[in-house]
């Protein structure tokens, strides 16, 4: 934990990041109900059996082709024992292809506008200036870019690392876990590779697009298994250098699919690790803000996490919690209220914003 963020009578905050968040400043990313190609997918599983079923089953609940890739894929990962014929394989096959879609949608989804930009980098300035940690279920890197770029105009280094002492964020230590660069393998940094103590910290409780584990690591992944590849924040490299980086990794990313059933967290030393930091953070805070983030009933386990971390026992201090998502919707309004006061109602303030991220953080002079 930063020695910053235990001084007394200091507002610590705390930022809570979903989906919303990223939407805020990058329209285009990918929401868990959206176009995942299922018209390609019913068209080349027509024969089979419940694959097919499945599938139409999932594209009737929505128009305009889209679906719930949390339900589909949750119903494609727990299998069908009711039926006769095993088409396991097949569905493991449906599941892949989604999986490499939602990927690919983060991924195209980078461009955004130049004052969006702007003002993303000056929440990153924001959050490392005042040493202000982040907590986020997204899987973009979309922030780490922000990050990184912040953390050089704060006088880190162009090299991708900084003087001692100097302001920043590195990916070596501000993901609280070692996560080495993957050119590494390569011979670059050679005697500059340690766990960085750094100006704040972002705890991606479902893993990124940009940690990839190392060819022969076998799951359950330990420490030292997964390498941050990303081109922006590695030294710059050429097509050759960054293929040659590829080939020693395998091409899924590490994260925790979009599915109902988060055990792998459990079972994982760097996400037990990453979660056990964010429980700590969030104990630890006396103003914890949700951006785009509308607690859905079906994370169980965040749920616990949130609820029993603002328990008396950890902080016996006047708490806060700030709700920021963007709807003009009664019936959203009314199901984020529900969601939030199940878990927060007598524990501490609740406060309730619905004009969405860059209004809020707009107001409080952060941007």
């Amino acid at each position: 934990m930063p020695a910053e963020n235990t001084m007394a009578n200091q507002k610590i905050r705390t930022f809570v990041l979903g989906a919303g968040f990223t939407k805020a400043f990058a329209p285009d990313a990918p929401t868990l109900v959206d176009d995942y190609g299922i018209d390609d997918l019913i068209a080349k599983y027509d024969k089979i059996g419940n694959v097919n079923l499945i599938l139409e089953t999932e594209k009737s609940r929505y128009g305009n082709g889209k679906i719930d890739l949390e339900r589909l894929m949750t119903r494609l990962t727990v299998g069908a024992p009711f039926y006769v014929q095993d088409y396991s394989n097949e569905q493991n096959i449906v599941l892949n292809y989604l999986l490499q879609r939602f990927i690919d949608k983060i991924n195209s989804a980078r461009n955004m506008s130049e004052q969006n930009e702007t003002d993303l980098l000056k929440f990153a300035k924001y959050c490392i200036n005042n040493h202000v940690n982040c907590i986020t279920f997204n899987y973009d890197d979309i922030f780490d870019f922000a990050l990184n770029n912040a953390s050089i105009q704060l006088a880190r280094g162009s090299d991708g690392f900084w003087p001692k002492n100097s302001k920043g964020w590195c990916p070596e230590g501000g993901y609280g876990f070692f996560c080495k660069p993957a050119d590494s393998f390569l011979g670059y940094h050679k005697g500059d590779l340690f766990f960085r103590q750094t100006y704040m910290l972002l705890l991606k409780l479902h893993g990124s697009i940009n940690w990839f584990p190392v060819i022969g690591s076998e799951e359950p992944y330990r420490l030292g298994d997964i390498f941050h590849n990303s081109n922006y924040i590695n030294s710059p490299h050429d097509e050759n250098i960054l293929l040659r980086i590829k080939l020693h990794l395998k091409p899924i990313p590490f994260i925790i699919p979009p599915i109902l059933d988060k055990k792998s967290v459990y079972s994982n030393q760097i996400l037990s690790l990453i979660w056990k930091l964010a429980f700590s953070e969030l104990a630890g805070s006396n103003e914890i803000v949700f951006i785009g983030y509308s607690m859905p009933k079906t994370d169980i386990l965040a749920n616990f996490m949130f609820s029993e971390s603002l328990h008396p026992i950890h902080n016996s201090g006047n708490r806060k919690v700030i709700i920021v998502n963007k709807t003009e919707d009664g019936k959203q309004i009314q199901q984020i209220k529900e969601s939030y006061n199940s878990i927060f109602d007598g524990k501490c303030t609740i406060e309730f914003h619905y004009d969405g991220a860059l209004e809020w953080l707009n107001k409080e002079g952060i941007i």
